[in-house]
């Protein structure tokens, strides 16, 4: 790997507006990426690879509906669930606009009925829990803690998502029958999970409610016929598309127990704000396209540094969430080791994405990356305007991040070794003015284009997740063995499947 032979404050001292010049906004988003080795040089590097891989035309397929997900042989066009009906999209894609705007407007119609408490009946709906695992889950559960925060809805929002029943058993304590609706989301309507709980979950309703207890159950699904096997009548089925990925899905019904916990209105500027990026995006100049520039740090450091991991770290409390539903969507995406064509790829792919909202990290894992020998990027988040009525806090929270932009960077000189620290930690701080749904939605977007722009680069799919599949068709067999005790399961397993069972 390539020797990093300059220092981040040199950088600085040949150019003394490294910091202006390095800073880019679009969508109510800036980023500031001054604090980084690489040079405009490497960067032009990584933009010439791009240009290479034809990024120009990929990137218009992606958006026009071209088969961008080639080993399941479909488009990715997660982008038109958020698009306007006066978009470009609209223009180019119809029909699909077509239906994805019907569907949108049942949602949103189907969500205004609940929250003004005329279904079902005429009872008001006090709570909804959203059963989903992975994108089903991390999408609706960000967006609610961001936007409003879990309490602060006028529909108490929870979600359960691992088969683990400790949640539920903690959770329905919480509830009453009567007035919480279920929302099951699945795109296959298979996942283990998502119907273990929701069997356990509509037990408890049909226990209190009887007939009545399927009212208060929808489905989320690409497979209506399975939902429908589950006892989901067609009025209670809101469809999504093959064409999005679990982790693309949040735009989608996905997120309907989001959206009736926060309203027609907020989910609406979340949209939008996610197409206000998805148009910076598809239009800017790689030089000045800030997924492109996130994309090119990454690839920089990840194959001419090998530095294996970047973390998160959003000094608001309310992205808590925002960590794990990045390390989806990276890790799921672009971690992959054959290239489109099957090929094993000679170099590294995904980072391994880890962090926790500041300052709580400050006080947990930053002492590695101020001192720690591995070198991990950082994404430092901030939020310009806190809530009101608490400045100085929220300006000590802004302070926080900001001192550990610079201390990741320069460091600080001691003549105890002790003391020292080195400094010329690279870094990124990218900036909301303020945590609303808009500045939400782009930022997830950038997010999502960064990862298609690093498919493109490293010639891998981020749109496929068959590294998924061997566990939960392993977890099918080894259910059996746990079941039946005459059943003779692998040697290697053999002496903990006796452990597990009773």
């Amino acid at each position: 790997m390539a020797q990093n032979t300059i220092t981040i404050q040199q950088q600085f001292i040949e150019n003394p507006t490294r910091a202006d010049d390095r800073r880019l906004s679009a969508a109510g988003v800036t980023i500031d990426y001054s604090r980084h080795w690489a040079t405009d040089q490497d960067l032009q590097m990584s933009m010439k690879t791009l240009a290479q891989r034809g990024f120009s035309a990929a990137r218009e397929a992606l958006f026009s509906g071209g088969l961008v997900n080639t080993t399941e042989h479909r488009a990715a066009l997660h982008m038109a669930v958020r698009a306007s009906s006066h978009s470009q999209m609209a223009r180019d894609l119809p029909e699909t606009m077509r239906d994805v705007l019907t569907e949108r407007k049942r949602c949103f119609d189907l969500a205004s009925r609940i929250r003004a408490g005329t279904y079902p009946g005429q009872r008001q709906v006090t709570d909804i829990v959203n059963v989903g695992i992975g994108g089903s889950d991390l999408g609706p559960r960000l967006l609610v803690e961001s936007v409003s925060g879990r309490d602060n809805t006028q529909i108490k929002y929870h979600a359960i998502s691992n088969v683990d029943p400790t949640a539920w058993s903690r959770l329905k304590l919480e509830l009453k029958p009567e007035t919480t609706l279920v929302v099951l989301a699945s795109k296959s309507f298979r996942t283990q999970e998502t119907l273990e709980n929701g069997k356990l979950i509509l037990s408890w309703l049909t226990e209190a409610l009887d007939d009545a207890a399927m009212d208060h159950v929808f489905a989320v699904t690409a497979s209506p016929d399975n939902a429908k096997k589950f006892g989901l009548k067609a009025t209670q089925i809101l469809p999504i598309w093959d064409w999005i990925g679990g982790r693309f899905s949040v735009w989608s019904a996905v997120g309907f127990a989001a959206l009736c916990a926060i309203g027609e209105e907020k989910f609406q500027r979340f949209l939008n704000g996610a197409e206000s990026m998805d148009t910076h995006f598809r239009s800017a100049p790689p030089e000045q396209n800030i997924p492109v520039i996130m994309a090119c740090l990454s690839d920089y450091y990840r194959n001419e540094h090998g530095l294996q991991s970047q973390a998160i770290i959003p000094y608001a409390e309310a992205l808590q969430y925002l960590p794990a539903y990045l390390q989806q969507l990276e890790m799921e995406s672009l971690g992959k080791c054959v290239d489109v064509n099957g090929h094993p790829i000679v170099g590294g792919t995904s980072q391994i994405l880890w962090g926790q909202s500041g300052t709580n990290g400050q006080h947990a894992f930053h002492q590695l990356l101020h001192q720690g020998s591995v070198i991990s990027p950082v994404d430092l988040i901030l939020v310009k305007q806190g809530p009101q009525g608490y400045e100085a806090q929220h300006n000590m929270l802004l302070a926080n991040g900001l001192a550990q932009a610079e201390a990741l960077a320069f460091g600080r000189k001691h003549n105890d070794p002790h003391r020292d620290i080195p400094g010329n930690k690279p870094n990124s701080i990218i900036g909301l003015e303020q945590l609303t749904p808009e500045a939400l939605g782009a930022l997830i977007a950038a997010y999502e284009h960064k990862v298609f722009t690093l498919g493109l680069m490293w010639n891998i799919n981020p749109f496929d997740q068959f590294g998924v599949e061997l566990g939960k068709d392993l977890c099918t067999q080894f259910l059996k063995y746990l079941n039946d005790p005459t059943a003779i399961p692998p040697q290697s397993i053999a002496t903990w499947i006796k452990w597990c069972q009773p």
